[in-house]
Order: C-alpha cells, then sequence, then structure tokens
C-alpha cells in the first residue's frame, strides 16, 4: 500500500466520524426539542387540571442551581422548608407539575424524591472528592515549605545557628528574635511544640527539623485533615443538619381550619364564641364550605406511629389489642378528612378534645390554627363564672 492511498483512507475515516457526530448531534437537538413541546403542552394542561394530591416541603430547593436538567429549566419553582404544593401531573420520574400554595402562583416543574435524592447523593460525593483534594493539596504545600528550610544549619555540639541576616536559610522568627536555645541542646522541636525529649520547649515554632524527622507523605498527611484544612465559611446546606426523613409529606389538600380557645372546650364561653364564627364563615363562604365534627380524638396521631412500628410478636399480643384499635381508629378519621379535603373546598374541623395549637399542629392534617383569645385575663375569668 502506498502512502497517498493510506493517507487517504484515514481522511475518509475521519470525515466518517465527523458526519456520525454531527448526526449525534441533530439527533440530540431533536429529541431535546421535542420534549421541551412536550413539556409545555403538559404546563398548558395543568393550568386547569385538578389537584391531584398536596405535600409538604421538608427541604429547601433552588431552581436556579438545581433545575439546569429540567424539561424546562425556566419554569422550575423553587421553595423553602415547611412550604405546600399542589401537584396536578406526574411528567415523568424525576419532574411533577404543580405549583406553590400562594396567591398568583405559576405552574411549573416540581422535583421528585428520586430526583431530591439523586441530588443529595451527588452533593454528598463532590464534596468528599472536594475535601479529599484540598486534603491533598495543603499537604503538598506544607512539605514542601518544610522541605524549604534544608538550606539552614544547625549544629547543637557547636551551638552554631543560620541567621536570616545571614548565608543560611529562613528560619521562624522565634529563632530571629534572639529565641535561641542554647548550645548543648540536643532537642528536637516537632510543629506542635513539643520536644521530643519531654523537656520544655519553645512554643509556637511551626517547623520541624528536616535532618531528624522525615518529611510525611500526602498519603500520610490525609488523616490530619481537620486540623490542617484552612477555616472557610460555611455555607447553608442543601437538606438540614441530621435530616434523613423523606423530603415531602403528604397532606390534605385543603388544610382543615382548627378554632381553639378562648379557655377549654366545654365551657359554655367557649362554644359560644366558636360558634359565632362558624355562623359567620357559613354565611361568608356559602356553598363553599365544610363543617366537620370530628369522631375520633385526632389529637393522638402520635400513636400512629407504634402501629406502623409493630412486628408481628406485638401485633399477636393481647394487652396491645385497645392500643391497636385506637390507632386504627385514629387512621381513619384522618383519611375520612383527607376524602373530604378532595372536593376542594373550605373545610373546617370541629373536635371537643383539642384545646391547644401543639396537640395537632405538627400532625400530617397540617391545619390553619384559629386562636380566640380575651387579652383581658379578669374579663375572662368573669365570663367563665357567669356562663
Amino acid at each position: 500500500m502506498n502512502r497517498a492511498s493510506f493517507y487517504g483512507n484515514t481522511i475518509g475515516y475521519s470525515d466518517t466520524s465527523e458526519e456520525s457526530s454531527d448526526e449525534d448531534e441533530l439527533l440530540l437537538r431533536a429529541e431535546l426539542r421535542e420534549q421541551e413541546q412536550r413539556a409545555l403542552n403538559d404546563l398548558d394542561m395543568a393550568m386547569n387540571a385538578p389537584v391531584v394530591f398536596c405535600i409538604r416541603t421538608y427541604v429547601d430547593f433552588d431552581g436556579l442551581l438545581n433545575g439546569l436538567d429540567a424539561p424546562i429549566p425556566t419554569k422550575v419553582i423553587s421553595f423553602s422548608a415547611k412550604e405546600f404544593i399542589q401537584v396536578k401531573r406526574r411528567f415523568d420520574q424525576n419532574w411533577w407539575i404543580g405549583r406553590l400554595v400562594r396567591e398568583d402562583a405559576p405552574v411549573g416543574f416540581i422535583p421528585s424524591p428520586t430526583k431530591l435524592e439523586t441530588l443529595r447523593h451527588s452533593m454528598q460525593t463532590n464534596l468528599s472528592q472536594l475535601l479529599l483534594s484540598e486534603a491533598l493539596n495543603v499537604a503538598a504545600s506544607t512539605g514542601n515549605s518544610t522541605g524549604g528550610g534544608k538550606s539552614g544549619s544547625i549544629s547543637g555540639a557547636s551551638g552554631s545557628v543560620a541567621h536570616p541576616s545571614g548565608k543560611g536559610g529562613a528560619w521562624p522568627a522565634a529563632l530571629a528574635n534572639g529565641n535561641v536555645p542554647p548550645a548543648n541542646d540536643k532537642r528536637v522541636f516537632f510543629g506542635n511544640g513539643i520536644s521530643k525529649t519531654n523537656e520544655p520547649a519553645i512554643l509556637n515554632l511551626g517547623v520541624s527539623l528536616p535532618d531528624m524527622e522525615p518529611e510525611k507523605t500526602a498519603a500520610q498527611a490525609v488523616p490530619t485533615l481537620a486540623s490542617t484544612l484552612p477555616t472557610t465559611p460555611k455555607k447553608k446546606p442543601f437538606f438540614k443538619k441530621g435530616y434523613t426523613g423523606p423530603p415531602y409529606e403528604l397532606v390534605p389538600n385543603v388544610r382543615p381550619i382548627v378554632v381553639v380557645g378562648p379557655a377549654l372546650k366545654g365551657y359554655e364561653v367557649t362554644d359560644m364564641m366558636q360558634k359565632a364564627l362558624f355562623d359567620s364563615l357559613k354565611r361568608y363562604f356559602e356553598g363553599r364550605l365544610i363543617v366537620t365534627r370530628a369522631q375520633t380524638d385526632v389529637s393522638g396521631w402520635k400513636r400512629l406511629n407504634v402501629l406502623l412500628n409493630m412486628d408481628k410478636k406485638a401485633l399477636t399480643d393481647r394487652t396491645r389489642g385497645r392500643q391497636m384499635i385506637t390507632a386504627l381508629e385514629i387512621q381513619r378519621e384522618m383519611e375520612r378528612i383527607f376524602d373530604l379535603a378532595t372536593s376542594m373546598q373550605l373545610l373546617v374541623l370541629d373536635n371537643d378534645t383539642i384545646n391547644h395549637p401543639h396537640q395537632i399542629a405538627k400532625s400530617s392534617l397540617a391545619p390553619i390554627m384559629v386562636y380566640i383569645k380575651i387579652s383581658s385575663i379578669r374579663v375572662l375569668q368573669r365570663l367563665i363564672k357567669n356562663r
């Protein structure tokens, strides 16, 4: 084979590879355009679509930083922890379509739990790699600065020390200021200012003698990561420190209203004031309001965790029968409230056992608490006595 034919075949192969890369790029652009068009159609359909379910967030999400791989990056919704989102459609495994429960909030893309878990894993991996690279860089720079002192000379027998003003290498300021050990002192000073013979040493010397201590390699310096890394300003974490639970919690489509105060349930003053509030709500939201009375004490919602964490042995234990029945009744009542909320009407929940917001505020019902309060304690006491 001659040289011309050889090079001619090479040029042909390169042209073929360039054509294939151009075709792949065109196909990729076509797929992206098709996906963007489908995303726009789904957003238009979701504008008037009913709410499928509602969630409460437990993490912060910035759509500008973490939504670049979304079908339409400009339509990604950012949110903070303890906000509520109405989900209307499922676009794919990583993205949902919905809106924040806020006045005039736009419809956009919301990350699914799978997407948030992938994002958390990638951030943890990148952080560990960054810390490792910084540790190796600091260890290498420390080794170079320590090795640079080999030009100086110290002789323990004669007591001669190379001064920064002399021809020797540069030594720390502790020696330059006159803090020179005596001539017969043969102690070895380490980086932490402790002598090898447990005798008093010059504090904050910050250098080890290269003739008496071998230099540390980068691999040996990695365990001292916490002490060698420079202090950097802490960034706001994506997930709360120590939080390992799910990023979302399912809540009713319409958060129920729970009224408490001014006194305990059962007092006439409490019943009269709450009844007056219920009557005014019925007149103002006529045809759009549901007032329901809880058939079970939903303030014991924490018992549901006991029911979920029971093993087979505990389920067959007769002594826990009443506890299981109570938990099942609470679960059934909460499911009934969830079903009422699917009508997207204002929901008012009346319960005789709820006297304080903390009894139900952190439950999955996520209620809107209305607290009736009388500022003057004397007036409240007089009303309770007279009524």
